[in-house]
């Protein structure tokens, strides 16, 4: 399991399979928070969300929920590390 403390902490969002990276910045640093409690938040591009999370054996997986451009969104997802220490990331639209 991998200790939350490794995960705890803000990284930022460097690439998207989906959004363009000046997409990703339109309104600051793209990034993803993660405290040691599993909660935290993200932002890119028109996107705010909080995010109730549980660490997992390779990451976290959590739900996200805010607004993109006005709408509410709620937002399944999860970021594993990677053994040269980055995250990689899957989410999906439920609402959005």
């Amino acid at each position: 399991m991998i200790a939350s403390a490794v995960l705890a902490g803000t990284w930022l969002i460097v690439a998207s399979g989906t959004w363009s990276g000046d997409h990703l910045g339109l309104y600051g640093p793209a990034f993803l928070r993660i405290d040691a409690h599993d909660t935290g938040e993200m932002a890119f591009g028109t996107l705010c969300v909080s995010i109730d999370g549980r660490f997992t054996p390779n990451g976290v997986d959590f739900d996200w929920n805010g607004t993109d451009e006005g709408d509410m969104v709620t937002i399944p997802g999860s970021a594993d590390l990677r053994d040269d220490v980055w995250l990689e990331g899957e989410t999906a639209y439920d609402n959005g």
